[in-house]
């Protein structure tokens, strides 16, 4: 299995969850986050990064899940004739845009 494509991440839980979050909250972030804000049954949204990358997602659940995920890459660099890896470790961080697919 190649490096960068190692699964390190797994949101299968968000198949089975319908809202964020327990109780009556009324702050800008739970609404922000709120599933299906419009209620028309479609949880999709469409989010963007900090690179201004937009993306769609199943659920907002998903949204926040992929964000906690961290991503691997690894680069190599010469250095007096000797090769060193260097392995970078990053995540993502999507916030969402609007309901419905980007």
């Amino acid at each position: 299995m190649d490096f960068e494509a190692a699964a390190a991440c797994n949101c299968e839980h968000c198949d089975e969850e319908g809202v964020i979050g327990l109780g009556v909250e009324t702050t800008t972030t739970q609404t922000m986050y709120q599933e299906d804000s419009d209620n028309d049954g479609n949880r999709t949204i469409c989010a963007r990064n900090r690179d201004f990358k937009d993306r769609t997602f199943q659920s907002v659940c998903y949204m926040l899940c992929y964000n906690r995920c961290t991503k691997y890459r690894m680069v190599a660099v010469k250095e007096n004739d000797i090769k060193k890896y260097i392995i970078i470790a990053y995540r993502p961080n999507y916030y969402k845009l609007r309901d419905g697919a980007c």
